[in-house]
């Protein structure tokens, strides 16, 4: 959606809405983040960083503080994600 807008409108970087400048002491450049894989391996540093200061967490309490570290309930955006990984929409109906 945001392919061809200009880099100054958009302070995260796709495909995982990383937040250069928030966390830049994971050391990458917001250009660094425009390359998928890397984007997605710092992604999932992210979501592991968050968990391991959990005690079991849901899903849904990762991706709220993955979308907003100062959460202190889990936002719609969290419970949106966790529905999200139950129902599989990525995933084809089954052919019976």
């Amino acid at each position: 959606y945001d392919r061809f807008a200009p880099d100054f409108l958009y302070k995260s970087v796709l495909p995982m809405n990383i937040y250069a400048s928030y966390w830049s002491d994971l050391g990458y450049s917001k250009n660094d983040l425009k390359d998928p894989t890397t984007n997605i391996r710092v992604g999932i540093d992210l979501f592991k960083r968050i968990s391991a200061h959990m005690p079991h967490p849901s899903l849904a309490q990762i991706a709220t503080l993955y979308n907003n570290l100062s959460a202190e309930k889990v936002s719609d955006y969290g419970a949106r994600i966790e529905a999200l990984y139950h129902e599989k929409p990525w995933q084809l109906p089954k052919k019976e």
